[in-house]
């Protein structure tokens, strides 16, 4: 099973808003299976000493440079961190703080340093994460199934799932002269409901604080009995039907990539829709001068942004100018990852695509406006 993390709101917006004279961003791909743990631990290790190179490179204060180092040594050498892993890591390091984030998206491995966190990786994830979980209810067996973007379907072992509906059955006949089953007037829809009762019990304490979508899937007559029972919030409107019994874990994982894939879709069609809509308004732009000056008088409803890339500078605290420059340097960051967390800041919706997503392909970003600028 992945272990992952993601950043809450609140974490983002912390995120965002942090400055230090060093902060390191790090991020690499990650192995869930522990046998690989040794080469994540190797490729932090790497990464970690490009970023402290680049700190004493940039003429850091040593005992600052010192601090962020023991930091992430201390990080490398936590075994036991490195046997529980997802797809990717995000590691964000200053001289007086170290948080890791655990990942589902696979991320390639990449550092940062500057006076602010690189959060473009990070925010792609938590827009989209592609994580789900699918419950596979048949009367025969029960599975639930977490997919995730990149790596295999895993069944997930619980220990007080129920294996089927006769063993529901038959438990309950020996515990009770008054079990469903001998009551006269009631049949198996009644079984059938004490059973989804019971499964949606041993998935609770899994799925309890997630907000990760749970599919169901399940033959037609079975869906308005488990939903009726269910409590969990976030249980998808959608079903794989069919019977599943005699699918694999893989095989339903790729229909429930297909959903999450049309949710994703729709939504950013949606967001250029209305692009094209507001185009003429003054209201829709994807000039980055304009955008950051838009940003920082936090008229930005919603903003479109590549995920690759990057685009070295600066953007003024005040006025939002955008400063380009020709290469990254130790005094400049990325100008759309700014641009992206004053959006976060001022409670705009940001969602990351790839450049051919959006509406100019010339533009890395292309911003909804709340007012005309």
């Amino acid at each position: 099973m992945l272990h992952v993390d993601l950043p809450t709101a609140d974490d983002l917006k912390n995120l965002v808003e942090k400055r230090s004279d060093a902060c390191v961003s790090l991020y690499l791909p990650t192995h869930a299976v522990t046998q690989h743990a040794d080469l994540d631990r190797l490729e932090f290790r790497r990464l970690a000493e490009a970023a402290i190179d680049q700190l004493r490179d940039g003429g850091a204060d040593p005992q600052r440079v010192a601090s962020i180092e023991e930091n992430l040594n201390d990080l490398g050498a936590d075994y036991e961190f490195w046997q529980f892993q997802a797809t990717s890591l995000a590691v964000l390091a200053t001289p007086d703080s170290l948080s890791t984030y655990r990942l589902p998206s696979r991320l390639q491995s990449s550092v940062e340093v500057s006076d602010r966190f690189h959060l473009r990786p990070m925010i792609r994830a938590v827009s989209f994460p592609g994580v789900a979980f699918v419950l596979a209810f048949s009367q025969n067996a029960v599975r639930l199934i977490e997919v995730t973007p990149d790596g295999p379907a895993e069944e997930v072992a619980l220990p007080d799932m129920p294996v089927s509906l006769a063993q529901v059955i038959s438990r309950t006949d020996r515990r009770s002269p008054d079990s469903p089953t001998r009551q006269a007037g009631e049949g198996q829809k009644v079984l059938i409901r004490k059973y989804a009762r019971e499964v949606d019990a041993a998935i609770r304490g899994l799925l309890a604080g997630r907000t990760t979508p749970l599919f169901l899937a399940c033959v037609e007559s079975l869906a308005p009995i488990y939903r009726s029972v269910n409590s969990y919030p976030h249980l998808a409107e959608e079903v794989i039907g069919g019977n599943v019994e005699h699918l694999s874990a893989r095989e339903i994982a790729e229909q429930a990539r297909e959903i999450l894939r049309q949710h994703n879709d729709r939504a950013v069609a949606a967001l250029r829709d209305r692009y094209e809509a507001w185009t003429g308004t003054g209201r829709a732009t994807s000039d980055l001068a304009l955008v950051g000056r838009a940003v920082s008088a936090g008229a930005v409803h919603a903003l479109l942004f590549d995920i690759d890339g990057g685009t070295p500078g600066r953007v003024d605290e005040e006025t939002g100018a955008v400063d380009i420059e020709p290469q990254a340097s130790a005094s400049s960051y990325d100008i759309v990852d700014e641009i992206v967390g004053r959006t976060i800041l001022y409670g705009g919706e940001v969602v990351g695509v790839r450049q051919g997503d959006l509406p100019d392909p010339n533009s890395p970003v292309a911003a909804l406006l709340r007012f005309p600028i």
